[in-house]
């Protein structure tokens, strides 16, 4: 299996992160949430769109009036 060093890197630095807040993940993340609050980084508020999307008809069990099949007609 060949290694990637990106990938390393990545898992060392959330050993790092996850070994500083004593192994707890909740943790962590209630500080990062904490850290990110108090920074002055402008933040994107994005409220997501409505898709209006038209209800399809009821269903009608009963066969049209029209024959489908081409010997009927």
């Amino acid at each position: 299996m060949s290694t990637n060093p990106i990938l390393e890197e990545l898992h060392a630095v959330r050993e790092q992160l996850l070994a500083e807040h004593g192994g707890d993940l909740a943790e962590l993340l209630r500080s990062l949430a904490d850290e990110g609050k108090s920074s002055d980084h402008p933040v994107a508020n994005i409220t997501p769109r409505k898709i209006n999307r038209k209800t399809p008809p009821p269903f009608d069990p009963v066969a049209p009036e029209t024959p489908s099949t081409p010997a009927a007609r």
